[in-house]
């Protein structure tokens, strides 16, 4: 690399892949699948279609060039990962028999007619209800509802929709003034392959991880909230199955209880189940051990894979190849993994030196706290590099700014 590139732009992408037929398909088919008739083979010859369907939606990728329409299609892998383990690892053998919501009666699926709009309406919740919330099988650590009355609750998510709006907002401009402005005040006029959110001066490299590890939390957040609102102003759910999507953040003193309490847990079943059925098929009994942290690795593993396979179907710059843009990715969950592991040693070995764990007491919060921040801020460039060269976050997705003008007095922070 020499200077004159490093300040060359990249504006220019790969050309589009295939078509968003598959990517259709791939969403629409596990609905068809789970609410079939039940036959011999079904749940093994469903998951593969689902799997070939996922495949091919991946080798079609990406479709457009356009990022505001590639990256949801991106992220379906969450709704045919769900439809596979809803089919395969399903206890009774059977997806009607093993699921239902606790407010119907039990095996409610089993008295449906294949493909009715019952049964339809039906498998769309098991798959797209991707926490169980209200299900027989809801995922643990989900906080409950803290309004149930109907409007009470549209005004009290409406107020925090404009809450969550405001800070994305902040937080995207924030991006846009930090990772994409060059010194001469210029947005996005740089070569995105070289660009990263790390720097030599502690402050800034600290702000930056900040900023880019607080958007995933508020733009998800703002989009599950107005869903909320949407939904339950018209009577399409109720209160109750919109749970708080994220635990809360002053009880993470632990990587363990970031991922285990405090995200979203989308895919918490799904990658337990996989790594269950890794231990069952090499006869690795469980509860030991071993088995619990190759568990963890697994589910870690499997997660970074799924993102990073996630980050080749978006549209990304000629001159970025595919490893720039899954590396650091799987090496952020690995880490994850890592972590784990490593505080578990650490309060092992402090409990059998005499100390204890329970309660809390404010110092050992406080290293808690420390020790989960420095883990991230070793971490996240990792996988917001990834980001980076894909030009991700180089223009706000909202079509508007209340905030635009305030960041604009934020000192750009110099090129390191």
């Amino acid at each position: 690399m020499n200077a004159n590139e490093q300040l060359q732009t990249n504006t220019a992408l790969r050309e589009p892949n295939g078509t968003i037929t598959p990517h259709i398909a791939c969403l629409v088919t596990p609905v068809l699948c789970l609410s079939g008739p039940h036959f011999w083979g079904r749940r093994h010859i469903s998951a593969g279609i689902v799997l070939s369907l996922a495949v091919l939606a991946h080798l079609n990728s990406p479709f457009t060039n356009d990022i505001g329409v590639a990256q949801p299609w991106s992220l379906m892998w969450v709704f045919w990962l769900a439809t596979i383990e809803r089919l395969l690892f399903c206890e009774s053998g059977c997806p009607e028999t093993s699921f239902w919501r606790i407010d119907r009666r039990p095996m409610e699926a089993k008295y449906m007619a294949p493909w009715s709009l019952a049964k339809l309406r039906w498998a769309a919740a098991l798959i797209f209800n991707l926490r169980g919330i209200r299900w027989n099988w809801q995922v643990k650590n989900v906080l409950p509802t803290d309004e149930t009355r109907r409007w009470h609750f549209v005004m009290r998510q409406s107020l925090r929709f404009f809450k969550y709006l405001t800070i994305s907002d902040l937080l995207l401009q924030l991006a846009i003034r930090l990772f994409w402005t060059s010194p001469d005040g210029q947005v996005g006029g740089m070569n995105s392959k070289y660009l990263t959110i790390r720097h030599a001066h502690w402050g800034w490299s600290f702000v930056n991880t900040l900023v880019f590890g607080f958007g995933p939390y508020y733009f998800i957040n703002m989009q599950y909230i107005f869903a909320s609102i949407v939904a339950v102003l018209f009577g399409i759910s109720k209160p109750e199955d919109w749970s708080p999507l994220f635990g809360k953040l002053s009880q993470v003193t632990t990587v363990r209880s970031f991922w285990g309490q405090f995200w979203h847990q989308f895919i918490r079943r799904s990658v337990t189940s996989v790594s269950n059925w890794v231990l069952d098929s090499f006869a690795i009994p469980r509860g030991t051990v071993f088995s619990r942290y190759l568990q963890i690795w697994i589910a870690f593993g499997l997660s970074g894979f799924l993102h990073a396979q996630a980050n080749l179907m978006l549209p990304r710059p000629s001159n970025v190849t595919p490893d720039e843009c899954v590396r650091g990715t799987m090496l952020y969950f690995l880490w994850q993994a890592a972590a784990i592991t490593f505080e578990d040693a650490v309060q092992w070995a402090w409990v059998k030196a005499g100390g204890t764990l329970h309660p809390p007491s404010r110092f050992r919060t406080l290293i808690g706290y420390a020790w989960v921040v420095c883990s991230f801020w070793i971490s996240l460039p990792w996988a917001a590099d990834d980001m980076m060269r894909m030009r991700l976050m180089e223009k706000s997705f909202l079509p508007f700014s209340f905030t635009q003008n305030l960041v604009r007095k934020v000192p750009i922070p110099p090129r390191s």
